[in-house]
Parts: structure tokens; sequence; C-alpha cells
């Protein structure tokens, strides 16, 4: 999905805002989110849920030996039944398995305590006061559990609506109940208690959601900025005819690569298209752009695309900065540019049987020994320049060298490759 079809959706849900389900991508990125965080929650909860149903092993001990005994193993059972569901939980993904894991242990909790809470009444008729506290708490326990960690909202929903439809069944259907009017008001408040956990639930589900979209979107636009900000560094330090970089750029790189070249050897080479400005009168411009384009192509196409830095230097000149390179090897590169070039056999307009060439003026500079700055390593790969086209155009010179190489001797040595020095 393209960026703009995700903000859009993106857009849409911020507009209706709800605890339901987002459009499957979405869904599938907040799910993806939300599990990163919320295993160890999970795990917590359940772990702390089951300890504090086996604490109930204390008031039950109070109560006498008639409530201990038998209450003992079903609490322990219970708190067996939250430890197996953390540790399930930390692997579990599908959704209908989560709610399983929360909604059974919670319930038989619920359960578990009022089982207590009858064998205790039964027991000791006085222990009917704590009745209130015991509804209440159990209430105010699942509401707990539900509302602090970050549960799927629909194991949320499915354990608070059950647990409120369980809570007043136990306390009725079991043995030695109290009357249904003596329950009536802790259980409307438990029930409201449980009600208004899946309201709170529904609140903080939207707030999840809402925020993961506010979010999401803030990363797109950051992507947005970060993608138009490299088009403009792009843009301003590339020339968009060739590709090449700019000259500005360019002499940022001859100063930045000279100054770090340590003991490195380096190779400069100036490469400019023979009678070009006549070529553009004969041509016309649109003509010529295209064959600057086919010459900085083979160009670009003949220089180590990792290490090698080409731009485009003057009009109908480019340059390249070759570092690590050897005397003799840097003007094997610029004989096989010449040819490359000579090869397309571009034609010159209005002179039949002659084609567009290059001339090349190379300048080396030992990293053992040599101190030739940036500038003089330049200023000796121009007088080169000049050289080979004082020898007439299509020529390769390079700077120092005393012997005059007017044939090609690259022809039959091993084939240039890219990255091969």
């Amino acid at each position: 999905m393209s960026t703009e079809t995700l903000r859009s959706e993106i857009d849409t849900e911020l507009r209706r805002p709800s605890p339901w389900a987002f459009p499957p991508l979405l869904e599938a990125q907040y799910r993806a989110r939300n599990n990163m965080t919320r295993r160890g929650r999970l795990m917590a909860a359940m772990a702390i849920a089951g300890a504090v149903v086996v604490a109930g092993l204390g008031p039950d001990w109070l109560a006498g030996a008639a409530v201990f005994k038998p209450a003992m193993m079903p609490r322990i059972g219970v708190a067996l039944a939250f430890l197996l569901a953390a540790l399930a939980l930390h692997r579990v993904r599908q959704v209908w398995l989560e709610t399983l894991l929360v909604w059974v242990p919670t319930l038989a909790a619920l359960g578990v305590i009022q089982f207590a809470d009858d064998l205790a009444m039964a027991h000791d008729a006085t222990y009917v006061q704590y009745f209130d506290r015991v509804t209440l708490g159990a209430a105010i326990g699942v509401m707990a559990l539900l509302l602090l960690p970050t549960w799927r909202f629909s194991a949320v929903l499915v354990t608070a609506g059950s647990a409120a439809l369980a809570l007043p069944l136990l306390s009725v259907l079991m043995p030695h109940a109290p009357p249904p009017a003596r329950q009536l008001t802790p259980m409307a408040l438990a029930e409201g208690l449980l009600l208004l956990t899946m309201v709170v639930a529904m609140r903080m589900e939207t707030a999840r959601r809402t925020l993961f979209l506010h979010a999401l979107r803030g990363e797109l636009s950051g992507v947005a900025l970060d993608q138009a900000n490299a088009e403009v560094l792009r843009l301003s330090t590339t020339d968009t005819l060739t590709g090449f970089a700019n000259r500005r750029h360019f002499d940022a790189e001859i100063a930045r690569l000279w100054r770090d070249r340590g003991r490195t050897d380096i190779g400069l080479a100036l490469i400019e298209i023979d009678g070009f400005s006549d070529y553009i009168e004969r041509a016309g411009s649109a003509e010529a752009d295209n064959t600057l384009r086919e010459i900085s192509r083979v160009v670009g196409t003949g220089l180590r695309q990792d290490w090698d830095r080409p731009g485009r230097w003057q009009d109908a000149a480019f340059a390249a900065l070759l570092p690590s390179v050897g005397r003799e090897e840097l003007y094997l590169v610029g004989e096989r540019l010449r040819q490359a070039v000579a090869q397309l056999a571009i034609p010159y307009p209005g002179q039949p049987g002659r084609f567009v060439s290059i001339s090349v003026g190379l300048a080396w500079c030992a990293g053992a020994s040599g101190h030739m700055t940036a500038a003089q390593a330049l200023q000796d790969a121009d007088a080169a320049l000049f050289a080979a086209k004082s020898l007439g155009s299509n020529k390769v010179v390079l700077a120092g060298d005393t012997s005059v190489r007017t044939s090609a001797p690259a022809v039959e040595a091993a084939p240039y490759q890219r990255g091969s020095w």
C-alpha cells in the first residue's frame, strides 16, 4: 500500500474514532505495536491475580477449619490456572485464545470467592456482615484486573460482561446464600462497577487507537520530510543533465578526499568533448543535450561505482577523482574512456566520416612522496587536457609523461573492470 493510501486511511479513522477494528493493514500494525509492550503487563497481571486468590486463604483460616479445608484446593487450583494463563499469554497471538485465557480463570476466581464466602456464612452467621465487602471486592478486583493491563478490547468486554452476569447468579445459587433482599445493595454496586469497566475500557481503547493513528501519521510525515530533504540535497548537489555531481559539490569532494587521502595514491581526470560549441550550432541544443547524456553515461559506466567521483566540470567537460589508482592504471582508464566514446560513433553534423570524440587530461599524485595540492593537481590536469587537444583532439595525455602516446596501448591490455583495484 502506498504512503498516500495509508495516510488517507488514517485520516478517515481519525474522523470517526472508535474502539473497534481498523481496516486490515492498520489493524495489523496496531496489534504488532501493542504486542511489543503488552506481554509483560499481561503476565504480571495474571500472576498477581493468582496471588490475590491464594491470599484469600488467610481469611479462610481465620474463619475456621470448616472454611479453610474445603476452600484450599479450589483456591490453589484457580491460582495455578492464573499462572498457566500467564505463561501461555507470552506466546498467544490469536484474539479468541487470549480472551479465553482471561475469561476462564477470572470466572473461576469469582466462583471460588463466592464459595468461600458461602462456607464462612454457613459456619458462622455473624460472617454475613462481610458479604458486602466480598461482593464489592470481587467486582473491584475484576475491574482492576481488566483495566490496568493492556488487554485486547474483546477480552475485556467478554470477561467483564460474563462477570456481570455470573456475579449475581453465583451469589443467589450458592447454598446458604443470604436472602436476595440483603444482597441488592452490594450487588447493584458490583454490577455498576462491572458495567463501568466496560465503558472505561471502550474509552481507553478509543484513546489508544487515536494515539496510535496520530503517532503513525507523524511517522509518515517524518518520512515524507526526510525524503523531501534528501531530494532537495540531491538537487542541490547534482547536475540534472548528466546525473554527476555539480561543480560546487565536486569542488567540495576534491577538498574532502584530498584532505583525507593520507598516503593513498590519487588520480584526477578532466574530460572534454572535442569541438562541442560547433556541434551545438550544427546539431541544435536538444541533440547536444542528448549527446551529453550519452557520453556522461559511458563515462560513469567506465568508473568504479563505489570509489570514483565523477562531476560536471564545465559545459562540455567532466571531471573524475580516482582514489587508490596507480599511474599506469590511471592512463589506461583515460584511454578506455576515450575509446568507449569513440565506439558510440555519434556522427558530427555536416562533416561526413567525423564522429564525436573526447580529449582527456590526467594528473597523478603519489601518496608516499607526493606533496601536490588539489589546486596543483587541477592545474596539471588542465594543462594535460590542453596538450591533448593541441595534439589534434581525441587524445589522452598524462601530466609529467615524457613520452607522447599517440596510439592506444590499452586496446590489447587486460579489459578494465570496475572495482578491480
